[in-house]
Order: C-alpha cells, then sequence, then structure tokens
C-alpha cells in the first residue's frame, strides 16, 4: 500500500495550495493562527509541517501587513504555536 502524501503528485499540489492566497492576501498558515486559541493542538502539528511546504509562510504579510505570528500573538495563543 502507497501513502498518498508520499506521491509526488500530492506533495506538488500541497506545495501550491499551501502559497495561494485568499481575498484578503492570507495564506493558508494566516487562518491557522487566527484559530491558534481555539484548535491549538491540532494546528501546532499542522503548522509545523506545513512550513516544509513554503518556508516563507511565517513571513508573508496579507493586506493588513499581519503575519501569521502577528495574528497568532493577537488572538491570545499559547507559547507554543508562537514558537
Amino acid at each position: 500500500m502507497v501513502s498518498v502524501i508520499g506521491q509526488r503528485s500530492d506533495v506538488d499540489l500541497l506545495v501550491r495550495k499551501y502559497k495561494e492566497r485568499d481575498e484578503h492576501g492570507r495564506l493558508p498558515h494566516h487562518w491557522l493562527a487566527a484559530k491558534a486559541q481555539t484548535h491549538t493542538h491540532a494546528l501546532t502539528w499542522v503548522g509545523v509541517y506545513s512550513i516544509w511546504y513554503n518556508y516563507e509562510a511565517l513571513t508573508t504579510r496579507d493586506n493588513k501587513g499581519e503575519t501569521p505570528l502577528d495574528i497568532a500573538r493577537r488572538s491570545g495563543a499559547c507559547a507554543e504555536i508562537i514558537r
């Protein structure tokens, strides 16, 4: 049995999706950061591993000039998320 995530086309799709911005100029990481207070454990895992697909994600600013870390701090995220 071959892992679905292990297939090259699936990895390429994840790389593209983690770099796509929405109408607010936000990456998926911005939205993960906004939900960090209420979904800490799941988002820590997703956030850490998703950086492999977009190294610039933590420094990318949305249309308001906010990075995912700015949003995480504002939303009251725990130290594990911000670190």
